[in-house]
């Protein structure tokens, strides 16, 4: 467990998630000894910074019945479910809250959640009203438009209102292993036969 905090110390430095969520998945099954509830905690706020929800849920149902019942555990767990549920200002609130032992952490979260709310705003409106954003991204209205302006998603704010810039639909953060048309046709055909040899 000593590596694991050696390891973790410059890539949260560097905020590396994606590499620190790789180093928790490797450290929990190369483990030979029960983990203690920091690391779980380390490993749900990086499965939520990257938003690995499906994988959050199995997370959390590995975590022993003692560590789930911690303070921390608890708390982040509450923030899982209001993303979950979309129901993003209460998310921002419950993680303003709670004293977390290190706020690289939180802010990560933060800033992570208020970037994929923007991002949905911008695609799935073109105005939106300024209290509505305020509200989903846990801040006043005036620190919600200057977020919007800041990754240039807004081009005007008149009346109480933000109307968004065109936005196409981005190349999705996280690449599945998709294949699509006759390459999964193919694949399948190829699994098929493979199965019935």
């Amino acid at each position: 467990m000593q590596t694991f905090t050696t390891q973790l110390g410059p890539l949260v430095e560097g905020r590396q998630w994606d590499e620190i969520l790789k180093l928790c998945e490797n450290v929990e099954l190369e483990s030979t000894q029960e983990l203690p509830a920091e690391f779980w905690l380390v490993f749900l706020f990086c499965s939520l910074i990257t938003d690995e929800m499906e994988n959050l849920r199995f997370v959390y149902h590995r975590i022993p019945a003692a560590d789930k019942q911690t303070d921390h555990i608890q708390a982040l767990w509450r923030v899982a479910k209001c993303l979950y549920e979309r129901r993003w200002g209460e998310a921002q609130a419950a993680l303003a809250a709670h004293q977390w032992p290190g706020p690289a952490f939180q802010q990560a979260l933060q800033g992570a959640c208020r970037e994929r709310v923007l991002s949905l705003f911008s695609r799935a409106y073109t105005t939106t009203s300024t209290e509505a954003l305020a509200l989903a991204l846990g801040c006043d209205q005036e620190a919600a438009v200057q977020f919007a302006h800041s990754r240039k998603l807004v081009d005007t704010v008149e009346q109480g209102f933000v109307h968004s810039k065109s936005v196409i639909n981005p190349e999705p953060k996280h690449k599945s292993t998709e294949i699509t048309g006759l390459t999964t046709l193919k694949t399948l055909a190829s699994h098929t036969l493979f199965i019935e040899k």
